[in-house]
């Protein structure tokens, strides 16, 4: 019992306890070399109340022998009354174990899957997909990373519900902040905290960001242990600096998302990018993000110059797991004089700008909303995003499709009574 050890850690990051001799041992950096050597980086520390400090670090090859006797030796130097041999033994045939057979495989059947319901698929209803990568793109200054920050405030504080929005659970979140600085997050959750009615301090964990995603796994994976993100929210904002500003790079792109998945996998998160588009109005960067990510939001905004509130229209593209949301998303923001943030819920129709970039088949329900009208008089009445309108052919064409929509005898058309 005296050498019994605790291990926790898995996917390349192990801390290791022996209470009985009190030493303390940390393994991560590990990677494996063509000839199948099994390397890392273990640190040993001694624990003992007359004692403590660091003994021995540097990297191992776990699967050499040689290796291994040289690491006994320079922790006999350091303590000479421990079993160190059995110590070192104990660390790599555990670690090796564990590295090589990496993710469980597991029986597709209702007891190991669990509740696969239309609610079980979400962290948030209906915005974020549980377990996966979702993504929120736009132009600057749109409210991406306002809403990706309202999430934050509403799942770390166990809001259930909240202006159209369902929180299944409450959960940690751990924002890493390429964009701003520590304080001028802060301010922000600070704005949305008070329209939320809370009080300043949140328990949303931060981390200001320079260096790729990709070169920051290893103390990712550690943050994620020391703040316990097991089932969190992780926000990335924004991928181009998380790649490096090469996010048009396939490599970049798969470099990022795999450390993602890496430390999705470890701690069953869900992670939420945000984007930026292109000239075009479309996703900018290489193909591979859209294809990795399983939600996808275009976030459109409507601000006149110097009014303190926004329109936010959040425009669902693309989901792996299930339908398009019927119609976009969207909420009302506004700034007031006492420095709160109250975010509510708006028809997305009530703004003239967005409700622009409402499919065509939504704008004519909106405009026959008012009463029957002709073809001829819709198509005056819509304009598409760049100021053209539509042509009366291309106004029959999608009344005639939709079964909603119904010819009166007056050459006018209503939206069914059904409808």
């Amino acid at each position: 019992n005296t050498y019994a050890c605790e291990v926790t850690g898995t996917r390349g990051i192990y801390n290791v306890e022996w209470p009985g001799i009190a030493m303390k041992c940390k393994v991560n950096n590990m990677f494996n070399k063509s000839d199948r050597s099994i390397h890392g980086y273990v640190k040993f520390h001694n624990n003992r109340k007359d004692k403590k400090g660091h003994l021995a670090g540097g990297y191992l090859n776990l699967t050499s022998i040689s290796s291994r006797t040289t690491l006994v030796n320079r922790l006999k130097d350091a303590e000479p009354d421990v079993n160190w041999r059995h110590c070192v033994e104990q660390i790599c045939e555990w670690i090796i174990d564990d590295w090589q057979v990496g993710t469980e495989v597991v029986v597709l059947d209702e007891e190991s899957i669990g509740d696969i319901d239309e609610e079980a698929r979400y962290l948030v209803h209906p915005l974020i997909e549980a377990e996966c990568i979702n993504l929120f793109y736009g132009h600057g200054s749109h409210g991406k990373s306002l809403m990706a920050q309202l999430l934050a405030c509403l799942l770390s504080a166990g809001i259930q519900e909240y202006e159209g929005l369902r929180m299944e659970r409450p959960a940690p979140v751990l924002y890493l902040d390429y964009e701003e600085t520590k304080r001028a997050l802060f301010r922000r959750v600070i704005g949305i905290r008070k329209g939320l009615k809370l009080p300043p301090s949140s328990t949303i964990n931060y981390r200001s960001m320079s260096r790729r995603l990709s070169e920051e796994q290893e103390r990712l994976m550690d943050i994620c242990m020391e703040t316990n993100m097991s089932g969190g929210l992780l926000i990335i904002d924004s991928v181009s600096k998380a790649c490096g500003g090469q996010q048009q790079e396939q490599e970049a792109i798969v470099a990022m998302t795999t450390t993602i998945r890496e430390l999705q996998q470890a701690f069953n998160l869900t992670t939420l990018l945000i984007a930026h588009e292109n000239k075009q109005g479309e996703l900018f960067g290489s193909v591979f993000l859209w294809n990795e990510s399983r939600a996808v939001f275009h976030v459109r905004k409507d601000q006149m110059q110097g009014e303190h509130e926004l329109s936010i229209g959040l425009f669902h593209l693309k989901s792996n797991n299930g339908g398009i949301l019927p119609k976009p998303e969207g909420f009302r923001a506004a700034f007031t004089d006492d420095g709160a943030t109250v975010i509510t819920t708006q028809d997305v129709k009530e703004s003239i700008e967005l409700e622009k970039y409402m499919t065509v088949s939504d704008r004519i329900a909106n405009s026959l909303s008012d009463g029957p009208k002709t073809a001829w008089d819709i198509a005056q009445e819509l304009s598409d995003p760049d100021g053209r309108t539509y042509s009366e052919n291309h106004i029959k064409k999608e009344l005639s499709k939709r079964p909603w929509f119904v010819n009166t005898k007056d050459h006018k058309w209503a939206l069914s009574a059904e409808e």
